[in-house]
């Protein structure tokens, strides 16, 4: 995510981002929204045991290897698709 920001803030775009990190832009956007909300209760809830944090750490890690073996899934087919 330091990444997205920093190429933002030079007035790059999340495609452009998107394309570098070769991720979906939707994947992108929704891993920087995640984020921001994660912040925000961060900012403004209880603050998390070690314990917690780790549960959700490893929560987010399980979730986000689903969606990189779904995509994996996904490109296969596509690319079996356009033979």
């Amino acid at each position: 995510m330091r990444r997205l920001h920093e190429r933002r803030a030079e007035g790059g775009t999340l495609a452009e981002v998107a394309r570098e990190l070769d991720v979906g832009q939707n994947l992108l956007r929704g891993w920087a929204q995640r984020l921001t909300a994660s912040e925000r209760r961060r900012d403004t809830g209880p603050v998390e045991t070690p314990d917690q944090e780790l549960r959700r750490l490893r929560r987010e890690v399980a979730l986000l290897t689903q969606e990189r073996e779904f995509a994996k899934k996904v490109a296969v087919y596509f690319a079996k698709e356009s033979r």
